[in-house]
């Protein structure tokens, strides 16, 4: 399973707010939380995750990287053009409407699936 869940930090000049993509482990009923991939509010009100390179998970793609299938039908942007704060930012982030949960968490599952964070029964 996975949950969505949101709040507010300061990030990139602002408190913004946050959407945060976690996959349930362990047992039902005693289940541990995953944060898997976060959203952040963008400066035009959109929301972007980070989108890790596949060979890499645990770094994030970069302008000139080739797109992943589940990102490609999505809007997909440079850092540093979806926040005024950064000025050199060439990590790509995957955009969404605050209401588009369905990209979200399938997002958080490809994610999840690259860092080997998923489980097969």
């Amino acid at each position: 399973r996975f949950l969505v869940g949101w709040t507010r930090r300061d990030a990139f000049g602002r408190k913004r707010e946050r959407i945060v993509v976690f996959r349930e482990t362990g047992p039902s009923g005693g289940a541990s939380l995953y944060a898997v991939t976060e959203f952040v509010e963008t400066d035009d009100g959109t929301f972007a995750a980070l989108i890790p390179r596949p060979e890499q998970p645990r770094a994030a793609l970069r302008d000139g990287d080739p797109v992943p299938p589940w990102c490609r039908d999505h809007r997909v942007a440079r850092t540093d053009t979806l926040f005024d704060d950064v000025r050199k930012g060439p990590s790509l982030r995957l955009i969404v409407a605050e209401a588009d949960e369905p990209t979200m968490v399938t997002h958080a599952y490809h994610v999840a699936r690259l860092r080997g964070r998923l489980s097969l029964l």
